[in-house]
């Protein structure tokens, strides 16, 4: 493949470089069902990137395959000039935990613990101390506008409050990227739209790069860049 045929081009070094991604799954006629074939996209340090395409288009597979919770079938991803991609289990666990950042459809928190201890968790996990973790917890709730929210349980705030501590939690190791799977397919369009702003904001006030899976075409529109998934490929759309 040339490297004209490659989306985003830029000479400055990208932050995450996808090349010839190709990704199946066995179907049950006994064949395999190929959601990705040859997908090529470079992001790039403070980004916002949506991925917009038909429901099963392979849009949270791409997700998974790029957070390395999941293994392509063939192709090549640069993180940081670093080569993914045939890692020992161990360091990709490593690299979720420290440089990327999850937000999914359904805020997946600990319904035991407080908003405050929930983002404090990934930095717990990675060996940091509570007197580090805490006030660093309480500043990024401060950030997403739960400052008065830190002590309440999950059981006892909204679903948009939800997802703003989801998101806070994903900040809480400082991640390279966000990685976000309909963040706001759950929520009300009113709520959705304050939380769709919300991450804009601070992914301008911290430089943070987000790639963001959305049926939402306000949300897209938004985006710096925005992709199309569809027929296995990646379309950028202008």
């Amino acid at each position: 493949m040339s490297e004209s045929n490659t989306i985003g081009e830029s000479p400055k070094q990208p932050l995450l470089r996808v090349r010839s991604l190709v990704k199946s799954f066995p179907a049950v006629d006994g064949r395999s069902l190929q959601v990705l074939h040859g997908v090529n996209f470079d992001v790039f340090k403070g980004q916002v990137v949506a991925i917009v395409g038909e429901s099963g288009s392979g849009k949270s597979t791409l997700l998974h395959i790029l957070g390395a919770l999941d293994i392509p079938d063939s192709g090549e991803i640069f993180f940081a000039g670093e080569k993914l991609l045939g890692q020992q289990d161990e360091q990709l666990s490593q690299f979720r935990n420290n440089r990327i950042g999850f937000v999914f459809q359904f805020h997946h928190l600990l319904p035991e613990f407080t908003a405050l201890e929930n983002v404090m968790m990934p930095a717990l996990i990675g060996g940091i101390s509570p007197g580090v973790a805490r006030p660093k917890a309480k500043e990024l709730l401060n950030r997403v506008g739960l400052k008065e929210r830190e002590t309440h349980r999950p059981g006892e705030l909204s679903g948009g409050e939800k997802q703003r501590v989801a998101i806070a939690r994903a900040l809480m190791n400082e991640p390279d990227l966000i990685l976000a799977d309909e963040p706001t397919g759950n929520l009300d369009e009113q709520t959705a739209d304050q939380l769709h702003r919300e991450m804009i904001r601070l992914s301008r006030e911290m430089d943070q790069t987000f790639i963001l899976v959305t049926h939402n075409k306000g949300f897209a529109a938004m985006a710096d860049r925005t992709f199309l998934l569809e027929h296995q490929t990646l379309t950028e759309l202008f």
